[in-house]
């Protein structure tokens, strides 16, 4: 059971390093459009591809969808303010698109 759960961490890594270094980046230029690509564009974008790839690979699994927006807490206590958090409710709907794209794809290829 274990095993199972260490292959979600290249997932994680993946995720949390996407989540910070963006703001990081804007954090450190002063530049808020960057800001803005990440929180709207990036971050749900992101989590729809890691969604898709993980449900190809193993199998639909919401523990997984809500670890991977749960990891966005710690980019918004250090990045953005309190407004962010309703951002999470997005990352969780695109990653189960990304779950139901990937079921898709997975079930297809094995007609």
């Amino acid at each position: 059971m274990i095993r199972k759960y260490k292959n979600w961490l290249i997932y994680f890594f993946i995720i949390t390093f996407i989540y910070n270094i963006f703001p990081y980046v804007a954090k450190l230029t002063d530049d808020k459009g960057l800001y803005v690509l990440s929180i709207l564009f990036i971050n749900p974008l992101s989590c729809l591809v890691l969604s898709i790839i993980f449900t190809i690979k193993n199998k639909i699994n919401t523990l997984f969808n809500l670890l991977l927006v749960l990891l966005f807490i710690i980019p918004i206590n250090i990045f953005y303010n309190s407004s962010a958090n309703s951002y999470i409710l997005i990352y969780f709907v695109s990653s189960l698109c990304g779950n139901l794209i990937g079921y898709l794809i997975k079930n297809r290829n094995h007609r």
